[in-house]
């Protein structure tokens, strides 16, 4: 690579480490359940440490907790963990260039550079402790693999276990085993197909840990069913499809914020451009079509989930300006150069001020969520005590006790008399904040959560005896036998 690449890189890596602060630890809830299943790993455990009832973690993939243990070994906090990720992120992106900018010409490499570290969508993640951040460094790797170094047919067991890595950190990395499977396939190439395998085959483990813990070989097939995926497609297709066309690598509402008429025609705009795209990435050579069929496999995963998220867009986006940067050199052919220039000006123009707002936001803000409510439970508790709440993982983490997400029963009576036999008379109750699920589904979790708060209505049964507005949450405690006597509860209470 040229210095000026280096220098950009550098210059990327800067800024990925200055915003690794915009979402506070905590945000997401999955951060924490990561954070914690790390710290089990460096104790020789795979066991949810959160949990009042011991039970093998599954539900969390192991990849990217395996990946943080690092920190969680040298006793690193919330801070510590958003810049490793930060790291992952920037590591992952910086491999998954390298991997591919052969695949364009000169010309168009700094815009390339540009979009892909100096787009605010992107951007905005790094150094959330989330799977992507783990997602994205294995599939950097994987892409090197394949592409730099033509693993495919030189070293197929390295890149099935790179590929392991891969799908232990998502399960939807199964959808570059199966590209880069029938990659080999449709060229005959038998013997190495059987070696890529092989070393896949090292993520066998997970899967079958999970089916004998769980019943499922992953926690997301017991969500997902082919009745969920119909109602989904054609909602996340327009969700996805409008916002990486419009909001991430160029960010339109920049420059047109109040011109509703034309984001249909930008959209399709985008949309040719990139697969103008992806026929330059066809007509090369064998490791860039494997990176097509992912793209497909992968887009048909997240139109059949049930939930919808920016985030799970996060890890196609490197792909989705490889094509648009190789499409815009495509269509411009001579002009390239003055074409990828002037898209490497509309980049930084329209995401600047997203990138100023993320910047300022990871320098000013606390590095974890609001836990006032965490740190009164644990003045009011004892160490093994368990608090019934949803959100478990950020009990264990700020507050230091293991929990349960409820009890399973048909009435209010019925939860009390579970909660008693349990020995909980502590509830937290928080404001839901769980991805949405796609237009027209019900979210089993929601539903769950709203069945606990209708329960802790009960007066006779629950009084509340701390609340925080701020950030909206509400400490229940158990009344009557097991439980508090009401003056008891009036006299800890904190409105």
């Amino acid at each position: 690579m040229r210095r000026a690449e280096y220098a950009v890189l550098g210059a990327g890596a800067l800024l990925f480490l200055l915003v690794c602060n915009a979402v506070p630890f905590g945000h997401y809830v999955d951060d924490v359940v990561w954070a914690l299943l790390a710290r089990a790993f460096v104790h020789g455990s795979a066991l949810a440490d959160w949990s009042f009832v011991p039970r093998l973690e599954t539900s969390a993939s192991w990849g990217f907790s395996a990946l943080l243990a690092p920190v969680a070994a040298a006793g690193g906090g919330s801070l510590a963990l958003k810049v490793w990720s930060a790291a992952l992120f920037f590591a992952g992106t910086a491999l998954f260039y390298a991997a591919t900018r052969a695949l364009l010409p000169d010309a168009a490499r700094p815009a390339y550079l540009v979009g892909l570290f100096f787009t605010g969508f992107y951007a905005s993640f790094s150094g959330s402790v989330i799977s992507e951040a783990g997602y994205l460094l294995a599939f950097g790797l994987c892409a090197f693999l394949a592409l730099e170094k033509n693993g495919l047919e030189r070293f197929p067991a390295r890149l099935g276990a790179a590929t392991a890595l891969l799908v232990l950190t998502r399960a939807v990395g199964a959808a570059f085993f199966l590209a880069a499977a029938l990659a080999l396939a449709s060229r005959r190439r038998w013997r190495e197909l059987a070696r890529y395998a092989a070393g896949a085959a090292l993520a066998a483990p997970y899967f079958i840990a999970s089916k004998l813990a769980s019943g499922s070989y992953t926690y997301h097939a017991s969500v997902w069913t082919p009745a969920r995926a119909a109602s989904a497609v054609a909602a996340n297709a327009l969700f996805y499809f409008k916002g990486l066309a419009l909001l991430s690598l160029v960010f339109f509402p920049s420059f047109m914020p109040n011109a509703a008429w034309l984001k249909f025609p930008a959209a399709i705009a985008v949309g040719l451009v990139a697969a103008a795209g992806a026929r330059v990435l066809w007509r090369s050579r064998c490791g860039a079509r494997v990176l097509l069929y992912y793209l497909g496999l992968y887009a048909c995963v997240i139109l059949a989930w049930p939930y919808q998220a920016p985030r799970f867009a996060v890890p196609a986006f490197p792909l989705f300006a490889l094509l648009c940067v190789a499409g815009v050199a495509e269509l411009a052919k001579k002009r390239a150069r003055a074409a990828c220039a002037a898209l490497a000006c509309v980049v930084v123009a329209t995401n600047a001020g997203e990138l100023g707002r993320t910047l300022r936001e990871s320098l000013t803000q606390p590095v974890d969520v609001g836990h006032e409510s965490h740190l009164w439970l644990r003045d009011h508790t004892a160490p093994g005590e368990p608090v019934v709440s949803m959100d478990i993982a950020r009990v264990r983490w700020f507050a230091g006790r293991r929990g349960v997400h409820f009890i399973p029963s048909e009435t209010a009576d019925a939860f009390a008399q579970g909660a008693r036999r349990l020995g909980a008379r502590m509830f937290l109750l928080d404001k839901p904040a769980y991805v949405p699920p796609s237009p027209g589904l019900r979210d089993p979790l929601r539903e769950q959560h709203d069945r606990l708060e209708e329960y802790l209505e009960h007066r006779e049964l629950f009084r509340p005896v701390y609340r925080n507005p701020e950030e909206g949450t509400t400490v229940y405690e158990l009344y009557g036998p097991g439980g508090s006597s009401a003056a008891d509860a009036s006299a800890r209470s904190r409105p």
